[in-house]
């Protein structure tokens, strides 16, 4: 499906997003594992896991509430295969948890602005049409912010998963749209919401790290340790006009 104008647009259904044919971050993440890896999630899709579904349904109740969540989630749901048993159990406690006290600034931030909003850019160097959905952006100071559950909530072992599971590299393309757009700097805040009682959660501020232009720096913490947004949409840029999409090197490399 055509997306619309580049621009940013509220109240689409997420199946209406998915269907646009531009690029996400969750499929370019892909590449810099290697192209053919990026072209074989293009082809064939992503499966559902319990990660995902149990995502799904902190987010719904996070971002739009109790009434939503049930519509969604209902209790004859049949979730997909190894979903934990008690996923419902985590995901309604951590809402309480947060929720019971309304000043605090993790509310603020998961309550003010407007959730779910779509996002369409042209990236100005590479002419790639891209695409993002900003778990909530707050447009009078743009702001995005973006709940995430994990183990432990403090800056240095939620740092480990904002590497491990790439969120610095997402949020560095979700304001390199939004930027593109407004043509003002971004504010990104992660809500870090921990998985098991008492649900403790932390709100972090992205720095103001030179996010876009790294390039592929390898270093003993492996290639993904910085965001590499535009090279990514480089090499998806030339893998696109050669129609070459290779996967790893031809070569020997040496562990420890």
């Amino acid at each position: 499906m055509k997306p619309p104008a580049p621009g940013i647009h509220y109240n689409i259904p997420e199946a209406e997003y998915r269907a646009w044919d531009a690029v996400n971050v969750s499929s370019l993440i892909e590449i810099a594992r290697s192209p053919a890896h990026y072209k074989w999630l293009i082809d064939n899709g992503r499966k559902d896991t319990p990660a995902f579904f149990q995502g799904r349904a902190f987010h719904t109740l996070m971002l739009y509430g109790r009434e939503a969540y049930d519509r969604d989630f209902p209790k004859d749901i049949k979730p997909p295969p190894y979903t934990p048993k008690n996923w419902r159990e985590v995901v309604e406690g951590q809402y309480k948890s947060i929720f019971a006290c309304p000043e605090h600034r993790t509310v603020k931030a998961l309550t003010l602005g407007k959730p779910e909003v779509c996002v369409v850019a042209v990236d100005p160097e590479t002419g790639i049409l891209c695409k993002g959905r900003l778990d909530r952006y707050i447009k009078l100071t743009n702001t995005i912010t973006d709940p995430k559950t994990c183990q432990d909530a403090r800056p240095i072992p939620f740092g480990w998963d904002v590497r491990k599971f790439h969120y610095h590299t997402k949020a560095a393309f979700y304001r390199h749209l939004v930027e593109t757009i407004t043509g003002k700097d971004t504010t990104f805040i992660w809500v870090a919401v921990e998985k098991a009682p008492p649900y403790g959660a932390w709100a972090h501020l992205q720095g103001k790290m030179p996010y876009l232009d790294h390039m592929d720096k390898q270093d003993q913490n492996g290639p993904d340790d910085v965001p590499r947004v535009l090279p990514m949409l480089r090499l998806l840029k030339k893998c696109r006009e050669t129609n070459n999409w290779p996967c790893y090197p031809d070569k020997v490399s040496k562990i420890g």
